[in-house]
C-alpha cells in the first residue's frame, strides 16, 4: 500500500485540493487523500517543500475569481482548444483572482517538481463519458476521481454529487443565499 503525503492547506480554502501522493517509486490507484486544514504556521503552510511528483491541476477559469495573467481576456480563451495558447498551460500565470492567488501561493511553498497546467480544453473523453451534464465544475470533480487530474482550481461550490466523487477541502468563501416569497396578490406601493 503506498504510502499517502496529504497536502495541507490552511482553513477556508475553497478549491478542491485533492491528492493521491504514492511514496516515491511507488504507484497506485488511489485517486484522494483528504486535504487536512491547520492552521498556518509562521504565515505559511505546514506543507512546506512536501510534495515529491507532478502536480496536475486544471484551472477553471472564472472572472475575479481564478484568472490566467498575460492571455488576452485573462483565460477565458484558454478553455476552448481552439483559441487557447501556450501560456493558457503554464501554471505561474494563473495566479489571478482570489482563487488563482492563493492556489499559486500554495503551489509555491508546498513546490512540487512541476505543476502540469490544464484548462476545461483539456476535459478527457472518459470524463465526459461518465459525466453527461453540462457543469464544467462537476467535469472536473470527475477528472479527479478518474485519476487524470489531482486538483481543480476554481471557485467550486461543495454539493452533494460532487461530494460523493471526492472530498473537498474546507470553504474559504460562502454563499449565503435567501429565498424571499410575495404573498398572492399582494401590490408594492411606493410611499
Amino acid at each position: 500500500m503506498a504510502t499517502q503525503k496529504q497536502l495541507r492547506l490552511f482553513p477556508g480554502f475553497l478549491v478542491l485540493a485533492l491528492l493521491a501522493l504514492p511514496a516515491q517509486g511507488e504507484t497506485t490507484n488511489s485517486t484522494m487523500a483528504v486535504a487536512s486544514t491547520p492552521a498556518p504556521v509562521q504565515n505559511t503552510f505546514a506543507c512546506k517543500n512536501c510534495v515529491d511528483r507532478p502536480v496536475r491541476a486544471m484551472y477553471l477559469y472564472t472572472a475575479d475569481a481564478t484568472e490566467c495573467l498575460n492571455v488576452p481576456g485573462n483565460g477565458s480563451l484558454c478553455d476552448d482548444i481552439r483559441t487557447a495558447i501556450p501560456e493558457c498551460f503554464n501554471w505561474e500565470n494563473w495566479k489571478g483572482g482570489w482563487v488563482g492567488a492563493t492556489a499559486h501561493r500554495i503551489f509555491s511553498e508546498v513546490n512540487p517538481p512541476s505543476v502540469v497546467a490544464m484548462t476545461r480544453a483539456n476535459f478527457s473523453a472518459e470524463a465526459y463519458a461518465e459525466y453527461k451534464g453540462g457543469s464544467s465544475f462537476t467535469r472536473c470533480v470527475y477528472e479527479i476521481r478518474l485519476d487524470n487530474v489531482d486538483i481543480c482550481v476554481g471557485n467550486f461550490w461543495e454539493t452533494a454529487e460532487r461530494r460523493k466523487l471526492v472530498p473537498f477541502s474546507s470553504q474559504m468563501f460562502a454563499d449565503t443565499m435567501r429565498l424571499v416569497t410575495v404573498p398572492r396578490g399582494f401590490k408594492a406601493t411606493n410611499r
